[in-house]
């Protein structure tokens, strides 16, 4: 299994291990995850409590000895660091938030990679939030592209690509995915900025209804 953007929760790789899952890769453009082994213990620890065949960290005196205990593997960097995953090897991918992360430029490139290494039975999940990361608007659509995507605001921490729910599904649908969404959250009316978009930001009016959508995506 592969999850993209994990942060701290590379710890859950013990969980994942328990699971039957493996082997298991996370991948990231920045290293968040603990660096001591002791907090991969303690959620093998968890997971022995309930009933799970956790493996043994006891031993491990690093996170990447404590990783490999789980049979998994962090990557770091952009899409490029998928070239460490052989073709069709993976059967779940999972990413929680992170898809609105990407830069626009770089997400065929990135569901290209998943392609790729997705098997033919292969399920991807994933969560996408399309409102602000800040207010919870959508008043990043006022910003000029040149300005957003290319300046500040994609160095800012808060930047998202403000591509909406059709726009994301189609992407995938370029990369060779079937998506089905499996939970919607839409606002009664759109929220503030949407009114105030710029114009080269083209969207569909109906995704500046949707807040939040968990798709499900599957090699066609």
């Amino acid at each position: 299994m592969l999850e993209l953007g994990p942060g701290r929760l590379v710890t859950r790789a013990p969980a994942y291990a328990a699971l039957g899952c493996g082997p298991v890769w996370f991948a990231d453009v920045e290293d968040d995850a603990p660096g001591d082994p002791a907090a991969y213990a303690r959620v093998a620890d968890l997971a022995r409590a309930a009933g799970l065949p956790a493996p043994s960290i006891a031993a491990a005196r690093t996170r990447e000895e404590a990783l490999a205990a789980c049979g998994a593997r962090l990557l770091l960097g952009g899409t490029e660091v998928l070239a460490a995953i052989p073709d069709g090897s993976v059967d779940l991918v999972i990413s929680d938030v992170v898809l609105e992360h990407v830069r626009r430029d770089a997400l065929a490139g990135l569901l290209s990679e998943l392609r790729r290494i997705s098997s033919p039975e292969a399920l991807g999940t994933h969560a996408v939030d399309f409102h602000d990361h800040v207010g919870g608007a959508l008043n990043t659509l006022r910003f000029p592209p040149w300005f957003w995507d290319g300046g500040l605001g994609a160095r800012s921490g808060l930047y998202v690509n403000r591509l909406g729910l059709s726009a994301i599904e189609a992407a995938f649908s370029a990369a060779g995915f079937a998506t089905r969404p499996v939970e919607v959250r839409r606002w009664p009316a759109p929220p503030p900025g949407a009114a105030a978009a710029h114009p080269a930001i083209r969207r569909r009016a109906e995704d500046d209804l949707v807040a939040f959508a968990r798709l499900e995506a599957t090699p066609l």
